[in-house]
């Protein structure tokens, strides 16, 4: 099997996206697979050479595919309300559902801490399903540690993705692509939707209706369910909202702190 970890972040957050790499490096040290890191020519989501020589220093497992941001414009025109660049720039997790190489794809934000390793999520095996997400805080027994289908009472948040690629066809891709430029927002019809205010989000929630739901508060748990009650059970911690990232966050758990403050680049200097 040939697997891959893929993520969006651009030169702003080097550091941080460089902590979550480290973080997921150094608890999965079994890991041999590709870490993919999803940009653009510079419209909404730029990684200058420099950082890039910098990224590859720090692993060989580091590449990085530059998506043309003028494709994804048919996408971008149907969710007029994509004024921030991080938001439109999500939508190029779409590239994994491109047939290739690869068999588990795990798609996984810059703003989150891996705090124990994940070898599972890269087995998983089932006859059918092409997609695992985790629920959003705002879903439905968002608490639970079950494994389900997904139902339209839940709501899944987009930072956290697997595609089976073992799965996929090569017509997957031009019909989720075609399906994210044609949505209207009188779609949607999950009702914790956020009606394209979240763009892939709330397009990936509706297209995914079929996918499995793993339990959140182990693998996207949001750093405000986090208590001495779980905290042994939580393998990714994840910092998404406004307002509330790692880096200026008086934190519950220690974790983002361990390795932001104390990280890769803080000790060898490679600036």
């Amino acid at each position: 099997m040939k697997n891959a970890l893929y993520t969006t972040f651009n030169d702003a957050f080097l550091e941080t996206g460089a902590t979550m790499i480290y973080s997921f490096l150094d608890n999965n040290k079994w890991f041999e697979g590709d870490i993919i890191i999803l940009h653009d020519e510079g419209d909404n989501c730029k990684f200058s050479d420099e950082n890039k020589n910098i990224l590859k220093k720090f692993s060989d497992k580091i590449k990085f595919k530059q998506v043309n941001s003028k494709d994804y414009a048919p996408i971008f025109e149907n969710f007029p309300r994509l004024t921030e660049k991080h938001f439109k720039s999500s939508f190029y997790k779409l590239e994994m559902m491109k047939k290739d190489e690869y068999d588990i794809k795990f798609y996984i934000d810059a703003d989150v801490c891996f705090n124990d390793s994940v070898e599972e999520l890269f087995k998983i095996e089932t006859d059918k399903i092409k997609a695992f997400m985790c629920r959003d805080i705002c879903s439905n027994n968002y608490g639970s540690y079950n494994v389900s289908l997904k139902t339209d009472e839940d709501y899944a948040n987009m930072g956290f993705l697997i595609i089976d690629g073992r799965k996929l066809t090569e017509n997957d891709y031009s019909n989720i692509f075609k399906f994210c430029s044609t949505i209207t927002f009188n779609d949607y019809k999950n009702k914790r939707s956020f009606k394209g205010v979240y763009g892939d989000q709330d397009c990936l929630n509706e297209y995914f209706a079929d996918a499995v739901l793993l339990p959140a508060l182990v693998y996207d748990a949001h750093f405000t369910q986090i208590n001495k009650d779980n905290i042994d059970k939580v393998k990714i911690f994840h910092y998404y909202c406004h307002g509330r990232k790692p880096w200026d966050c008086d934190l519950k758990s220690n974790a983002f702190d361990i390795w932001y403050r104390n990280n890769y680049f803080a000790r060898k200097k490679l600036y």
